[in-house]
């Protein structure tokens, strides 16, 4: 797929132009995108890709067509033999702590250096692109996920919403299971085929979408769970719509019904949440599907209204959907739906 970023910067904005006009997307996003599938594809060919499981929004739209939105950043989940240690289902807060620790260093540089080569070893120059990790603070070595950029130089206009990066978070704390191989190609390809840039398919690791549904219904309960506290309206809200778009498009897709056809995994992912994610001032009991909550509180109705509004003027929706009252409407029917799933050996 590298012949297309050695054509001349005419012929690649042409080709990108010509991409929109036969599909959906804005041709920023196309361009993104064939920067997204590189390293999809460099990830999964390198030195380490036994160890990693592609997951998170982008694997919704890439891997399972589910979502009508571009995503831009790649989410993978590192499990911890990959340098060494071992993943266990009920660990001590000071296993956790080393082990993100261990992965904050190994993905700033091991993985770091792994991904430059693969990336140079297909062809890709190295004034095409740089590779920069994200600083960890001195006083938070244990930095989990552990973030790399890789930067480009786009052949078009700024976008406020599409930067010209795109970001690769890596995570000891995520459950790799289940998850299933699932073929990926570029935006670019998919409509726009051409002898000069060939691409074939990659089979990719990827989380299965009921745990991605309930990963991020467990990630905004947790960020709502203290919106009472006066300092709620500081609640980090940025590009958190699309959580909220994601579990809607997912329900549509039936995926809301095999989370609850499957009450065991429920819980396993409860579990793996309290041990592994922790978060300060979090009861994990009230994950219960009796308690769980991820319909946002009314005080952050505003900012989330008009990030979801930025999502859809900055060319991130490729098809109209839902006014942001409907969307709230329906994570509340959603919700309701999880307050009749029994789980084994919990009562509350």
């Amino acid at each position: 797929m590298t012949g297309w970023i050695n054509l001349t910067d005419d012929q690649r904005r042409r080709s990108l132009l010509q991409a929109e006009i036969k599909s959906s997307y804005a041709k920023k996003a196309i361009e993104k995108d064939w920067w997204v599938t590189l390293i999809l594809k460099a990830l999964f060919q390198s030195t380490y890709a036994p160890y990693f499981t592609f997951k998170g929004g982008t694997s919704l739209s890439k891997g399972y067509q589910l979502i009508n939105r571009f995503s831009e950043d790649i989410d993978i989940a590192l499990a911890p033999e990959a340098f060494g240690q071992a993943y266990v289902s009920s660990p001590t807060r000071s296993y956790v702590k080393k082990l993100k620790k261990q992965g904050c260093i190994f993905t700033s540089t091991i993985l770091r250096d792994d991904l430059e080569r693969t990336l140079l070893a297909m062809q890709v120059k190295p004034k095409q692109f740089a590779l920069v990790t994200e600083k960890v603070p001195a006083e938070r070595p244990d930095k989990d996920p552990q973030t790399l950029y890789l930067q480009y130089r786009s052949l078009l206009p700024v976008n406020a919403y599409l930067r010209d990066e795109v970001k690769i978070e890596f995570s000891i704390r995520s459950l790799s299971e289940p998850h299933v191989k699932r073929p990926i190609q570029s935006l670019l390809w998919e409509h726009l085929p051409h002898k000069a840039y060939e691409e074939t398919l990659a089979l990719i690791r990827t989380a299965h979408p009921k745990k991605t549904f309930l990963e991020k219904a467990f990630l905004l309960h947790e960020k709502f769970a203290n919106h009472l506290k006066p300092a709620a309206e500081n609640l980090k809200l940025e590009r958190g719509s699309r959580h909220l778009y994601d579990i809607c498009k997912m329900d549509d897709q039936g995926i809301t019904d095999l989370v609850l056809a499957d009450p065991s995994f429920y819980k396993t992912l409860l579990e793996h949440r309290r041990h592994w994610i922790r978060l300060k001032g979090i009861d994990y009991d009230t994950l219960h599907p009796s308690l769980v909550n991820f319909v946002p509180p009314p005080i952050t109705h505003r900012r989330y209204a008009q990030d979801y509004k930025a999502m859809e003027t900055g060319g991130m929706l490729t098809q109209k959907y839902h006014n942001f009252e409907v969307l709230i409407s329906r994570l509340q029917h959603i919700n309701n739906r999880f307050r009749y799933l029994q789980i084994p050996g919990t009562k509350l």
